[in-house]
């Protein structure tokens, strides 16, 4: 008989809402502005179109009062309270890591280090995808007389990190590998730690555990849209939603952590790539979206004309004529405007995504003799990707 995850939530509840409630979340304003549903809820529409600023700033970043707020005008969105309490998480101690590490990271390792590692079963203790190497130092601390290795496969983090754990006498070192090749080893004996590994490195991980069997995992993931699509359960593929439908980029979407300029360029991003697109369109006569890359940050810091000129050349777009730049900038700022108020009832479903995707990986490694729990290792503040997998071999 296969495991189930223990979580707060069932995979089948995560699934079911969202399932129900996917003609809300899904379709994305800033690619289609006029959504269907705005049309079937007029009310709900002009009362998120005429928020003021102060109150649209309060709704954008507490989940609790942007729930209460669209209940007034949706009150089945009340089935969504069942899983708005993913319980009480207590303050980790702080480890006393090398001063270089940052304050919100020190924070992150110390969490995950005294959720993940409050006990280890195995023999060789393994930070997957380490960079420098600061969970590594963590753990080294925690656990001074175990073997740890750090797999990293950036030769320059290598080398700073064993720097900085060999003068601290640390018992640990980093090792150049390459995680995704297919002849990496793993034994039984293993313990492997993970803290925000990205889409496709922890889609690898897991399918190394799968294979290989170390006796235990401890994993964070994070950036699941730079992932494979495909959920990777039986039970995710077998799921009401397709999770090949998810949008992981609104999974991962949080202001909690940003840097005000990091916000401010993001916004500024957003409102040019709009006036851009009102441009693009009329000129093209196509409605459609066209997505352009993520540009240099040069480009943002020039003319609003110049960006255009540079999307254009993108697009194969001839900007002829007497164009008023100034006017169709305005025209994104405004669009951008009316978008981020049409957006605010899907970001309610955006924690609720990302349960159902880690809920997909903890019931594949379930599905391959693990006993396994989820639960947030630390409070959202210090990071909104707070998840925690455990999986143990018994």
């Amino acid at each position: 008989m296969i495991a189930v995850a223990t979580a707060p939530f069932t995979f089948s509840a995560v699934d079911t809402l969202l399932s129900r409630w996917q003609w809300l979340w899904q379709p994305a304003p800033f690619f289609d502005p006029n959504p269907a549903w705005t049309e079937q809820q007029p009310t709900l529409t002009a009362a998120l179109l005429a928020l003021p600023d102060e109150l649209y700033q309060q709704l954008l970043r507490d989940d609790d009062l942007r729930l209460q707020w669209l209940k007034t005008y949706l009150p089945e969105l009340q089935q969504l309270d069942p899983l708005a309490n993913e319980g009480v998480i207590a303050a980790a101690p702080t480890l006393p890591l090398n001063a270089a590490v940052k304050a919100r990271k020190k924070g992150q390792v110390s969490a995950f280090v005294h959720y993940a590692a409050d006990t280890v079963r195995g023999q060789r203790l393994i930070e997957w995808c380490a960079g420098q190497g600061w969970l590594l130092e963590g753990l080294a601390q925690r656990f001074p007389e175990q073997q740890l290795l750090g797999f990293e496969w950036q030769a320059t983090l290598c080398h700073q990190g064993n720097q900085r754990l060999q003068q601290q006498g640390l018992n640990a070192n980093l090792q150049c590998v390459d995680v995704l090749r297919d002849d990496l080893t793993l034994m039984p004996e293993d313990s492997i730690f993970a803290l925000h590994a990205c889409g496709h490195l922890h889609q690898a991980l897991l399918r190394q555990v799968a294979l290989q069997q170390p006796i235990e995992l401890s994993l964070s993931p994070c950036c699941y849209h730079l992932g494979d699509s495909k959920p990777l359960s039986k039970k995710g593929r077998q799921a009401s939603l397709d999770g090949r439908l998810i949008d992981r980029h609104l999974a991962v979407q949080d202001t909690a952590v940003g840097h005000g300029n990091r916000q401010r360029h993001a916004e500024k991003n957003s409102q040019w790539r709009l006036g851009y697109e009102l441009l693009r369109r009329h000129l093209s006569g196509d409605d459609q979206y066209r997505s352009a890359p993520s540009w240099p940050g040069h480009v943002l810091s020039g003319s609003f004309a110049d960006f255009c000129r540079h999307s254009a050349q993108h697009h194969s777009l001839a900007l002829i004529g007497d164009i008023d730049f100034a006017d169709w900038q305005r025209q994104g700022e405004q669009l951008h405007r009316r978008v981020r108020r049409l957006e605010l009832p899907r970001r309610q479903f955006r924690r609720l995504l990302e349960w159902w995707l880690v809920l997909d990986l903890g019931s594949y490694l379930c599905e391959h003799g693990y006993q396994v729990s989820i639960n947030p290792f630390c409070d959202s503040a210090l990071t909104p990707r707070n998840l925690l997998i455990r999986a143990n071999k018994y």
